[in-house]
């Protein structure tokens, strides 16, 4: 059984877009559709083997800043829309963990840096109670409870 150029570009492209799982920004993605459109047109067109990486090449040019420029727009879009400390953080109680020699709390699967009103210190494991947001640090308060 021989293998045909159009299942080679197919896997290859496959392949690539699995690897986009791995976080490649959407530059393996766009690999990857590059090599399954260029199998495509090989599986109708009888083309060179340079010819064909000529059409993926540029197919690739085309497909790669594309995607990625243009899901990165997307995706800063949609961060502006994230606004944290709407109140729903406020009255929420952590304990108080270290990173780089300054404190934080941990709120659900989110870690945010933390401080008192007046600055004081704040003990390692301290429960703390969250009184309200400045920008994504947590001013908080302890916990007497």
């Amino acid at each position: 059984m021989e293998i045909t150029a159009f299942e080679i570009w197919v896997t290859v492209g496959l392949l690539l877009i699995v690897a986009e799982l791995l976080g490649a920004e959407f530059t393996a993605l766009a690999l990857g559709l590059a090599a399954i459109i260029t199998g495509f047109i090989v599986a109708e067109v009888a083309m060179s083997v340079p010819l064909q990486l000529a059409g993926f090449a540029a197919l690739a040019a085309v497909l790669v800043p594309s995607l990625v420029f243009g899901f990165r727009r997307l995706r800063r879009a949609r961060l502006q829309n994230i606004v944290v400390g709407e109140g729903g953080e406020s009255g929420k109680t952590a304990s108080v963990l270290y990173k780089h020699g300054k404190p934080n709390i941990k709120l659900g699967a989110i870690t945010y840096p933390a401080r008192t009103e007046a600055g004081e210190a704040l003990a390692e494991g301290a429960r703390v109670r969250v009184l309200r947001m400045e920008g994504i640090t947590a001013i908080v308060e302890p916990d007497n409870q």
